[in-house]
């Protein structure tokens, strides 16, 4: 989050990508991970501030870290997205990932 505010004014050609590659990462084998799980991480930090600032969150400052958020979601999301179709294609194309080859005589 914190390099998410730094890379405000250059987040499409500084963040994105970091965002992308991390989201790419959420699909790896052995992840449990579900794209679900974003939206609840934005619902958990934004009331994690609430609890933290108290009052002097303003609702101008919630709004602002909701689409924040939202914006890293999106990005997050299309290179879970992107991963996703890039093993479904290889699945397509040489069976189970997890299938060995098995030769008969």
């Amino acid at each position: 989050v914190g390099y998410a505010v730094r890379c405000l004014d250059t987040m499409n050609e500084d963040l994105a990508p970091v965002l992308y590659n991390l989201g790419k990462q959420h699909v790896m084998p052995g992840s449990r991970f579900h794209q679900k799980y974003f939206g609840v991480f934005k619902v958990a930090v934004i009331e994690a501030y609430k609890d933290t600032i108290g009052t002097e969150l303003t609702a101008a400052a919630t709004f602002a870290w909701e689409k924040l958020f939202d914006y890293m979601i999106s990005i997050l999301q299309l290179g879970c997205n992107e991963m996703m179709y890039e093993k479904q294609i290889l699945t397509e194309q040489l069976g189970h990932p997890l299938q060995k080859s098995v030769t008969h005589s």
